[in-house]
């Protein structure tokens, strides 16, 4: 499998409308390995010598302090789902040093020290899915998904698991598109192409390419 090209061109970014540059990634079908380019400019590789040619290409929705509030509100609207099962009766949740299950209020207070590590150890993770697998007792519309103390795995229960992990996703997808995070869950571009013209010059063709002056 091919590895992409980028090209990096000025780009609004979707929350804060604010310019910078993006790395927008692409494809072609001969030889991708990381080549760079800049918007507006010739390419001086092979892409030079090939016909005017329109390939797909994405990035990120939004710029990096905007990404890093994403993945803040992420993890929010996360446990604000877990909360809201958690009161409807359908979820329960009991780390496991503990008797009690964590009441919604706790599951609230938990998205704070959850996304305290998240920033300790940036890069990409579903950090409160992993979290939910790692707490110690998971149990969902009265099935058990998940048991610590469950040596031989027979407590864990997949189908009950990918139904729970399906209801989330598309809970927290709603929360954040609520909150005007306007790829929900997914944070990156998909609707973007990156056009070598008929002049020779290679740029990026989307709405949010900022105004040349």
């Amino acid at each position: 499998m091919s590895l992409y090209r980028e090209i990096f061109a000025p780009l609004h970014c979707l929350r804060c409308d604010q310019v910078s540059e993006f790395d927008v990634q692409f494809r072609t079908t001969h030889g991708d390995h990381m080549q760079h380019y800049y918007h507006g400019h010739p390419p001086q590789d092979d892409l030079a010598a090939r016909p005017a040619e329109i390939y797909s290409g994405f990035t990120d929705l939004y710029c990096p302090a905007c990404f890093e509030d994403w993945q803040a509100a992420k993890i929010a609207a996360f446990f604000q789902t877990l909360a809201a099962y958690t009161d409807q009766g359908v979820l329960v949740i009991r780390p496991q040093d503990q008797r009690a299950p964590l009441t919604p209020d706790e599951l609230l207070q938990t998205a704070q020290w959850v996304d305290a590590e998240r920033r300790k150890y940036p890069g990409p993770a579903e950090w409160g899915w992993r979290w939910l697998l790692e707490i110690g007792y998971v149990a969902w519309q009265g099935q058990v998904i998940f048991q610590a103390d469950d040596t031989d795995g027979t407590s864990k229960n997949i189908e009950a698991q990918a139904e729970l992990h399906e209801y989330l996703e598309a809970m927290t997808d709603s929360e954040l598109k609520r909150a005007g995070w306007v790829g929900g869950i997914n944070p990156f571009d998909n609707a973007l192409q990156v056009v070598r013209s008929v002049d020779g010059l290679l740029y990026v063709d989307s709405a949010r390419l900022a105004a040349q002056p």
